[in-house]
Parts: structure tokens; C-alpha cells; sequence
């Protein structure tokens, strides 16, 4: 008969998740390893991306930990970066300062991608921490010598100002507006600005 290995297991979790099948790669990755089968790297990325797809922030964040206290299969930062998109589409910007965090300590650097990823978990945020985890992101990056592109300023603005704190999205705004200063997207630019009038308009200053 057919030997499994990593190689099909692999194949088939890739092939549940373009199903819109996530459910299954859970329990391919347990029977992989009741058959003694180790996980590689491809196997946990798909673990990782099925959690996301099902909102499952318990399982993936514990698959994390287990992952950074592993001797063999630290994650790296594409595995940190599936988990920031799960904080990104569910709101969950202290998870995702949580893993920003983690990830540093055993010697993983945030990109980019990792921190657009976490500015646009603040976006449909809910609570006074809002603007300030925002904030917090912006100055952490910039502090790594990662510079905001047109996406980090726009989800820092749309952030600041749904939160109600104006003059801060005001200050982005002066920012993201700089000649020179950033590859500035008009789509981008076009949406900070729709969240800055909204929050205005809520707050009764226009």
C-alpha cells in the first residue's frame, strides 16, 4: 500500500484549506502523528492557517507556546505572521501585542507585514486601549527601524479616530501626508480619511 509520509500529509492539509475544508487539517496533523509521523514545518503552517480560518485563538496560541518551548521546530516568521492575520480578523489587538512580544524573545523579528497585521486588529477594536495599543505599534516598529507604509498609517488613523481620539489620527494623518515621506496610496489615503470625517461627525467637532 501507499506509505504515508510528511510529503502527503502535507498535500492533503493544503488541499483541505483551498477546499474551504480547515476543520480536517486538525485531524490529518493527529493522525500523522498517532502513525508516528513527525510534523514538519509545512504541517504546522497548515495547522497554524486552519486555526486562523476557525477563529480558534486557544488552540493556535497554545500550538504557539508549545512550538517556542520545542528543542527542533521554533516558529519562524510566517507562523507568527498566520497568527497575527487571525488577531487582524477578529479584533484581537492584545493578542496580537502578546505575540509581538513572544516572538521577540526567542530572537524572531517583527516585519512589516507582521505589524500591518497587528495595526489592522485595532481597526474594529473595542475599548479605551484602543488608540493607545495603536500607538504603541506605531512606536515599536519605527523603534526597530521598520518604517510605516501607506497600510500602517491608514490603519493607525482609521484606529485612532473610531476610538475617538481625533488628534491623534490627525497626527498620522499630517504623517501620511508628507511629500516623501512614505509610497503614499490614494485608496489608502481615501479610507483614513472617511474614518477621521465619520469620527468627527460622531463627535459633533464638524
Amino acid at each position: 500500500g501507499l506509505k504515508l509520509t510528511q510529503a502527503i500529509y502535507n498535500s492533503a492539509m493544503i488541499a483541505c484549506l483551498k477546499d474551504f475544508k480547515p476543520e480536517k487539517v486538525p485531524e490529518l496533523f493527529e493522525e500523522m502523528k498517532s502513525k508516528g509521523i513527525v510534523p514538519d514545518m509545512i504541517n504546522y503552517m497548515s495547522l497554524i492557517y486552519s486555526y486562523s480560518e476557525m477563529k480558534r485563538s486557544i488552540d493556535l496560541m497554545k500550538l504557539l507556546t508549545e512550538m517556542e518551548n520545542s528543542d527542533n521546530m521554533k516558529p519562524n516568521i510566517r507562523i507568527y505572521n498566520a497568527a497575527l492575520g487571525l488577531c487582524a480578523k477578529s479584533s484581537w489587538f492584545k493578542k496580537a501585542d502578546e505575540i509581538l512580544r513572544s516572538m521577540r524573545k526567542i530572537g524572531v523579528f517583527p516585519n512589516l507585514k507582521s505589524y500591518n497585521l497587528a495595526l489592522e486588529s485595532c481597526v474594529l477594536g473595542k475599548g479605551s486601549n484602543v488608540s493607545f495599543q495603536t500607538v504603541h505599534f506605531m512606536e515599536d516598529m519605527t523603534s526597530l527601524g521598520i518604517k510605516p507604509d501607506s497600510k500602517c498609517y491608514k490603519n493607525a488613523i482609521m484606529s485612532c479616530a473610531k476610538a475617538g481620539d481625533i488628534e491623534t489620527s490627525m497626527k498620522y494623518l499630517d504623517e501620511m501626508m508628507t511629500p516623501g515621506k512614505i509610497d503614499l496610496s490614494y485608496s489608502d489615503l481615501a479610507k483614513a480619511l472617511e474614518g477621521i470625517l465619520s469620527a468627527c461627525s460622531r463627535c459633533g467637532e464638524w
